[in-house]
C-alpha cells in the first residue's frame, strides 16, 4: 500500500509525561514555538497526517492546535494550512549577535579577487562534464585524484612552472594545506622530527605543519630569499621554503642560493617542501621556474587553485619523489580525503580547454 505523504515538515515531538495526551500534545508544539525549533511561518501538517504520524486520534490533533491558536502559537484558519505564528515576544530571548560586515574592497595579498571568478567558463566545463562523463563518475573515485586532472596537471605544471613529474606522482588535494600536512604526516612517520620554516612566514601554514607533530625551526629570511646557511646550521630533517615569491616579503630564492639548498637536501638527505601557491604572479621580474625541476627525487611541489581562482573550490596538487608516492597515498587513502570528482574532473577540462592560462594572464 502507498504510504501517504504531506508537504508539511516532519515533526520531532516529546509527548512523554502525565496528563491527557491533548495537553502533552499542546505543550510539545507550545515548546517547540518557544524555542524556535518550529520558526514563525512554518507550515504544519495536516491533522489527519499529524495524528497517523504520532498514532493518536484526529480529534487530539485538531483540540491542540485549536487551543494553540487560540493562545496566539499557531494561525488557524479554515480552510487553510496551519502554520506557526509571529511570537517573538513569548520567546526565550536569544543572544545579540552582530554580523560580520563584508568589506568593500578586499586587498589581502593571499587571497584571489573573489569578483573576477571566471563563472561562465567554469560552468561551461561543469556542464562538458556531466554530459560526456559516464556514470563511474558520481563513484568515491581514486583517492590520489581523478587520472584525468593528474594528466592535465603534469602538463601543465611541467608547461608553466618547469616541473618534472608523470600522472603517477602527482596527487590532487583538497587545497594546498591538505597537501602540506599530508606531506609532513609522512615525513614523522618516517623519523623526521623537526622542519625549517621561513622566518617570517604564513601563520596559517606554520600551523597546518605544526600539527603533524614536526617541530618548527625558523629560518631567516632577507632580499636574496631563505637564508640557507642558516638553513645548514640548524641543520633540521626538512624544509618549508617559497623560492619564487616569499610570503609576506615577496622576495625570490637568489640563483647560487637555490643551487646551496639543493645541494644541502642532497648531503643532508632532506627534503625540500616548495611552496608555489602563486608564482604565475609576477609583476617586475621574468618568470622563475620551479625548484623542484632541479632536483625531482628531493622536492615535493605544492600548489593550489586558491590564489589564481578561489579557495572555494578546495582543489590542489602535490608532486613527489618517486620514493614517497606509495607513502603518501597510504596517507590520503587512510584519512578518506579526497577532493569533489566533478570539480576535478571540470579542472581538467578548464586547463584543457586553455581557460586556467587565460584567466591568469587576465588577473
Amino acid at each position: 500500500m502507498e504510504k501517504s505523504r504531506t508537504s508539511a515538515a516532519e515533526l520531532l515531538l516529546d509527548l512523554d509525561g502525565g496528563g491527557p495526551l491533548t495537553g502533552r500534545l499542546e505543550r510539545a508544539l507550545r515548546e517547540a514555538v518557544r524555542d524556535r525549533r518550529l520558526p514563525a511561518s512554518t507550515v504544519l501538517p495536516s491533522t489527519r497526517a499529524l495524528a497517523r504520524e504520532l498514532g493518536v486520534s484526529r480529534g487530539v490533533v485538531g483540540a491542540a492546535y485549536a487551543q494553540l491558536g487560540a493562545e496566539g502559537y499557531l494561525v488557524v484558519r479554515q480552510g487553510a494550512a496551519v502554520r506557526v505564528a509571529e511570537v517573538e515576544r513569548a520567546l526565550t530571548p536569544r543572544p545579540e549577535s552582530r554580523p560580520e560586515p563584508i568589506p568593500r574592497y578586499n586587498l589581502r595579498p593571499d587571497l584571489a579577487d573573489y569578483a573576477s571568478f571566471p563563472r561562465r567558463e567554469w560552468l561551461a566545463s561543469l556542464r562538458t562534464v556531466l554530459a560526456r562523463s559516464g556514470d563511474e563518475v558520481f563513484g568515491y573515485g581514486d583517492a590520489r585524484g581523478a587520472a584525468q586532472l593528474r594528466g592535465s596537471l603534469a602538463a601543465y605544471l611541467g608547461r608553466t612552472r618547469g616541473v618534472v613529474t608523470e600522472p603517477e606522482r602527482t596527487f590532487v588535494t583538497v587545497g594546498f594545506a591538505h597537501g602540506v600536512g599530508a606531506v609532513c604526516r609522512v615525513l614523522v612517520a618516517r623519523g623526521a622530527r623537526r622542519i625549517g620554516v621561513e622566518d617570517p612566514g604564513h601563520l596559517s601554514v606554520r600551523r597546518i605543519v605544526a600539527a603533524s607533530g614536526l617541530e618548527l625551526v625558523p629560518i631567516p629570511v632577507d632580499d636574496g630569499g631563505l637564508v640557507v646557511g642558516e638553513l645548514a646550521a640548524a641543520d633540521p630533517d626538512a624544509v618549508l621554503a617559497t623560492p619564487a615569491h616569499h610570503f609576506p616579503t615577496t622576495a625570490v630564492l637568489a640563483a647560487d642560493r637555490r643551487a646551496a639548498l639543493l645541494d644541502w637536501a642532497e648531503a643532508r638527505g632532506a627534503l625540500v617542501l616548495e611552496d608555489d601557491v602563486d608564482a604565475e604572479f609576477r609583476y617586475d621580474r621574468a618568470p622563475v621556474g620551479s625548484l623542484q625541476g632541479l632536483a625531482p627525487e628531493r622536492v615535493v611541489y605544492l600548489g593550489s587553485t586558491s590564489r589564481t581562482l578561489a579557495p572555494a573550490l578546495r582543489l590542489g596538487w602535490a608532486v613527489v619523489p618517486s620514493w614517497l608516492v606509495e607513502e603518501l597515498a597510504a596517507d590520503v587513502r587512510g584519512t578518506i580525503i579526497a577532493p569533489p570528482a566533478l570539480d576535478q574532473l571540470a579542472l581538467a577540462d578548464f586547463v584543457e580547454r586553455g581557460e586556467l592560462d587565460r584567466h591568469v594572464r587576465r588577473m
